[in-house]
């Protein structure tokens, strides 16, 4: 994995109107995104991830707005091109697969014509034909049989589908790969089938990817970094082995221990107190201190920014500051 930079968020906001006021989806985050690593963007439903996905795509929609910040693709700075220009970007160099396929796939259309047609939208010189047999070497690199390239989206299983998605974003050539909660609708074998071929082609085509996910065990198995968001909020970026074995902020720990473990009998599962915050009305201070264990005055009254606490790790909380009147960590 490179230590070279090649996606930069750089204190985003993003903004959604609604009938009872403006929410404050993406708060002031920043992030950057390393050339070939797998980087796990994990948090509870509701967190902002998604949103986060689709602004360093240039994709939001009304009532949704990027309000702040900046993003940098490959030293060129995205929020000043022209939709024109980004759409070349999009596809060509950062590709998106998404929760659902069966709503980003035409179920009308063939397989062959999904990934052709994209092909020739972002290669305009090349021949149908050529297209064509891009996709089939596409698709055989997925491990679907080539004959298969002229059935329909629904005569796929969902795994299948999902490796579809990813031969549209291999097709193009793109350089990075958004994908957003691209497990949610498989089962635990087809997730793990999906996840080999995933770090595979990662290996193969020295791909970026950033894994949109609220499987925290999704990230253990296959990210290099984590980067955990919390109402709007980054909470936590660390080395997959770092966050596992030494997990620093509160709410990560929480997260954590709320996966079941099938090795531990009569285990009681643990429930993090309290809910997420109503974004539109976000409490003071530190946005998870109404649920932490660890709380005390100043978190309610100030937020703490990202602080180093190791060696690549940072979290934002003011248990890691040199105050007087931070909160204490009973495991330190």
């Amino acid at each position: 994995m490179s230590s070279e930079i090649l996606y930069s968020v750089q204190h985003l906001d993003v903004d959604y109107s609604t009938r009872i006021g403006d929410v404050r989806a993406v708060d002031d985050v920043s992030l950057d995104i390393r050339t070939g690593e797998i980087l796990g963007l994990v948090g509870e439903s509701g967190c902002g991830k998604s949103t986060l996905g689709k602004a360093m795509m240039r994709t939001i929609t009304v009532p949704g707005h990027i309000t702040g910040g900046q993003l940098v693709f490959e030293d060129i700075y995205l929020m000043s091109l022209t939709e024109k220009q980004m759409s070349h970007i999009r596809g060509n160099k950062i590709g998106m697969v998404f929760q659902d396929p069966m709503t980003s796939l035409n179920p009308l259309m063939r397989i062959a014509d999904h990934l052709t047609e994209a092909i020739r939208v972002h290669n305009k010189d090349m021949s149908k034909q050529d297209a064509r047999d891009r996709a089939m070497e596409m698709v055989k690199e997925l491990g679907i049989r080539v004959e298969r390239i002229d059935d329909y989206p629904h005569q796929f299983s969902g795994g299948m589908r999902q490796r579809i998605m990813i031969a549209l974003v291999l097709a193009l050539n793109a350089s990075l790969v958004i994908a957003d909660e691209p497990t949610t609708a498989l089962d635990v074998i087809v997730e793990a089938q999906f996840l080999d071929v995933l770090r595979d082609l990662q290996q193969e085509f020295n791909l970026t990817i950033l894994l949109i996910t609220h499987n925290i065990g999704v990230v253990a198995e296959i990210a290099d970094r984590v980067a955990v968001m919390y109402a709007g909020k980054m909470v936590e970026i660390a080395p997959v082995e770092s966050l596992f074995a030494d997990t620093k902020h509160p709410y990560t720990r929480g997260l954590l221990k709320s996966v079941p473990n099938i090795d531990v009998d009569n285990q009681d599962l643990y429930k993090m107190k309290g809910a997420p915050p109503n974004l539109v009305a976000p409490p003071s201070g530190c946005r998870f201190h109404p649920r932490c264990p660890y709380a005390v005055a100043l978190c309610s009254r100030e937020l703490p920014e990202l602080m180093s606490v190791g060696e690549d790790h940072q979290a934002a909380c003011w248990i890691y500051s040199d105050r007087d009147d931070r909160p204490r960590d009973e495991t330190e």
